[in-house]
């Protein structure tokens, strides 16, 4: 067979009629210069079917690779049609090239994502879900069948109300309701109870997003469900226990003070009955190791509730405790304008800064709180003017237990900042004043535009 090529035909085959000799070309040439030989016999078979046909009408389409001049390998479609004699003999063939590379690799492409997603969907260990308006199921995951016992199939145009308890059913319906009514309200995740198709019920959270079409128009809903039953249980578990170790302690802190109360009276009584200086002096030494179980007792109220309340964004500047400066120290604070998320006990960090600065600081006149940006950190500065604190007892100081006193201030203090992954470090000149820096990572702060 002879095939008679134009100029366009040349272009896609990145060469020129010029270049190949002419426009007409056999087609065992064509084969072996330009059909990927894969698929070369493929070429061979359909060429020979042309040639061999009595239907004058014979119309065939090949798919198949091709190797441009350049060497680029193409896909094309190739429609081919007859040319026959008064005796029905083919005479010739003609047709058209499609070039249909990109489509194929378009194709080729969805096929992987889609493959891709269908893969993550169905082994996702939640539910992949999407409803209609209505509430009606357009597609559910397989693992719904793990979660609720029910096939896939089975729930398709079915409501999400058949999942649901029936004293929760209204719920549901309204929340849909509103999810549709509220296009620009934001969706938030909530909790339903769902019931098992054998009977039982699960804790199920729902975390949804809308579905519109190409204009804009919504269309319905799609997202997760995940079983948080083992979750709650534990997290009710978990709030009995505490509300438990909670009372015993009160009770226990209560009883304990009660009773010290009356050990201080009588030592008191005591101190005033006593004629003898060594006595008198281990009536002082007991009083002073009573007062310092009462402080710790009345620490363990405050630690107790340490971490109990949410974090919450704080203004810096609201939180310096200006009103407990004594007389004889000024405070200077320049951060305004920040904010931190911080425990709400974030205010007696800065107290417990200023009582160790007044009690250990000795020569304190002044204290100067500033910040500035370390990388992505902003670092907060407290620094004082007094005797400052030895290079071996640096980290000590953050220790329980370590100091003059109950030594439970600064410890007291790295604990509350690290709830929100705040750190603290000493890093004054002994003789010369505390340096404590208090590096807060980012996402932890705000500061204001222009400060």
């Amino acid at each position: 067979g002879i095939f008679t090529f134009d100029d366009r035909f040349y272009a896609l085959y990145g060469t020129t009629a010029e270049r190949e000799g002419g426009t007409r070309m056999p087609a065992e040439v064509y084969a072996r210069e330009f059909v990927h030989p894969d698929e070369s016999a493929l070429v061979a078979e359909e060429t020979q079917n042309a040639m061999e046909t009595t239907d004058p009408d014979y119309t065939s389409q090949v798919e198949h690779r091709i190797i441009r001049r350049d060497g680029e390998i193409r896909t094309f479609v190739v429609s081919i049609r007859v040319r026959k004699d008064a005796e029905g003999h083919t005479i010739g063939t003609y047709g058209a090239n499609q070039d249909i590379t990109e489509i194929k690799r378009a194709e080729a492409a969805l096929r992987e994502t889609e493959g891709r997603f269908r893969s993550l969907v169905e082994t996702s260990p939640g539910v992949i879900w999407e409803v209609d308006t209505e509430g009606q199921f357009q597609y559910i995951s397989p693992t719904v069948q793990s979660l609720l016992g029910y096939a896939p199939d089975e729930l398709i145009g079915e409501s999400i109300t058949e999942l649901v308890i029936e004293r929760l059913q209204p719920t549901v319906l309204k929340i849909l309701k509103n999810f549709v009514s509220s296009p620009d309200v934001p969706m938030q995740p909530f909790e339903i109870i769902a019931r098992h198709r054998d009977g039982h019920d699960l804790v199920i959270e729902i975390r949804p997003s809308r579905v519109t079409d190409p204009n804009g128009t919504l269309t319905g809903f799609r997202g997760v469900a995940f079983d948080t039953t083992a979750r709650k249980k534990a997290e009710e578990a978990l709030k009995r226990a505490n509300r438990q170790l909670t009372l015993m302690s009160s009770i226990t802190r209560h009883d304990l003070l009660n009773k010290i109360t009356v050990i201080l009276g009588n030592l008191k009584l005591a101190e005033k009955k006593a004629t003898d200086p060594g006595q008198e002096e281990h009536l002082k030494k007991i009083r002073y190791a009573t007062n310092a179980i009462k402080a710790q007792i009345e620490f363990t109220r405050i630690y107790q509730n340490l971490g109990t309340n949410e974090p919450q964004w704080l203004t810096l500047n609201s939180l310096m405790p200006r009103s407990y400066v004594p007389d004889t120290i000024s405070l200077h604070a320049e951060v305004g304008g920040i904010r931190i998320y911080a425990d709400p006990m974030l205010e007696r960090v800065f107290f417990n800064l200023l009582d160790n600065a007044i009690r250990h600081g000795e020569t304190v006149t002044e204290i100067h709180v500033s910040s500035h940006r370390s990388g992505s950190d902003l670092v907060v500065v407290w620094e004082d003017n007094g005797i400052g604190i030895a290079m071996e007892e640096k980290e000590q100081i953050f220790d329980r237990g370590f100091g003059k006193n109950t030594g439970l201030g600064l410890f007291l203090v790295r604990e509350i900042l690290s709830l929100t992954g705040i750190t603290i470090r000493e890093t004054g000149e002994p003789g010369k004043g505390v340096r404590f820096e208090l590096v807060v990572p980012q996402g932890a702060y705000e500061i204001a535009a222009g400060q």
